[in-house]
């Protein structure tokens, strides 16, 4: 901490807490092609949005469900860090030109689960929570009070769900 400049008196302050950024590792073997990207696509897709495509497609597994025979709604909630290195750094390093709008669409968070539910054909609700430092216990508390509510109004009438 000293070397980073952080004075003592603050990291050993007993209401001080250490903080470490956390390090995504195997990201370069995300299956574009799998998710319906191409490389370039890929290439600018934001990092924690490929983990999450993934983590998304496992969950499905998981639960034993297939998003493109399954007739009920699917739906999918979270949140994520705003990557403004990430979207800094595609844009200085590349020598490509991915088209400004699909750069920063690609690039943007706000986008996830709507691309997502896109890409893996969730047909429920599509939430992507920006709350700061909660977002991801906000995204599970809403899904829960949705779960709650659509047990409460559903079967819909016509089919169930």
């Amino acid at each position: 901490m000293e070397a980073a400049g952080v004075p003592p008196t603050l990291y050993n302050h007993e209401n001080y807490v250490k903080s470490e950024g956390g390090i995504l590792e195997g990201l370069e073997y995300f299956d574009a092609f799998f998710f319906g990207y191409t490389a370039l696509e890929a290439k600018y897709l934001d990092l924690q949005v490929r983990l999450f495509h993934e983590c998304s497609w496992e969950a499905l597994e998981d639960a034993g469900y297939n998003s493109e025979t399954y007739e009920g709604l699917i739906g999918i909630y979270g949140g994520a860090e705003d990557n403004i290195d990430w979207r800094a750094r595609i844009i200085l390093e590349s020598g490509e030109d991915g088209g400004g709008y699909t750069r920063s669409i690609l690039g943007n968070k706000d986008f996830m689960t709507t691309r997502i539910s896109y890409k893996l054909n969730l047909t429920g609700p599509s939430y992507t929570i920006s709350t700061g430092c909660s977002s991801a216990l906000v995204s599970i508390h809403m899904a829960c009070r949705n779960l709650l509510a659509a047990s409460v109004t559903w079967p819909w009438p016509g089919g169930s769900i």
